[in-house]
């Protein structure tokens, strides 16, 4: 059965807007920005008062324990745990920081879980760019985990920090 020109219209137009969003996501998808990133979900402010280990730290306001989502950081007694604890530090220490939420709200230890920026640094992902954490992606909370997982991508590519060794 041939298709009239109203048909035709429909499935060029269709076709031409599935292109058109599919191209637009894509260029959002390579050309975001921190401050897209930023601008995207709403934001908690807090001072760091204490940093624990690589993954976690305590906001001064309450001794609220946030844990970073997306990263695994040495545990004490493991390699390089004062290597990470201590380059976190240099990060968040003492600064205000900007906290984010993705989907899971706390953690079975009821630790806050988040994103931390200083900045428009996402400090998850210089982490593990620096190899002292390890990607650690679990869904829900996936947000960043492209970012993250190419951070690590690249922390191996380079041999640092717990990589260096492989």
């Amino acid at each position: 059965m041939p298709m009239t020109g109203k048909a035709t219209l429909a499935i060029s137009a269709t076709v031409i807007f599935l292109f058109a969003a599919w191209v637009g996501i894509s260029v959002i998808t390579f050309t975001k920005t921190a401050e897209d990133d930023l601008a995207a979900l709403p934001l908690e402010e807090g001072i760091v008062s204490y940093v624990i280990d690589g993954d976690t730290i305590i906001l001064s306001d309450d001794d609220t324990r946030v844990r970073l989502i997306g990263i695994d950081a040495p545990e004490l007694g493991e390699p390089l745990y004062a290597e990470s604890r201590a380059f976190l530090e240099k990060l968040v220490g003492g600064r205000v920081v900007f906290i984010q939420r993705d989907q899971t709200d706390t953690d079975p230890y009821n630790r806050l879980l988040r994103y931390i920026y200083v900045g428009t640094t996402l400090v998850n992902e210089e982490m593990v760019r620096g190899g002292l954490a390890r990607g650690a992606i679990i869904p829900p909370d996936t947000r960043y985990a492209a970012r993250i997982l190419s951070a690590e991508s690249s922390a191996k590519r380079e041999h640092l920090g717990i990589w260096a060794e492989q």
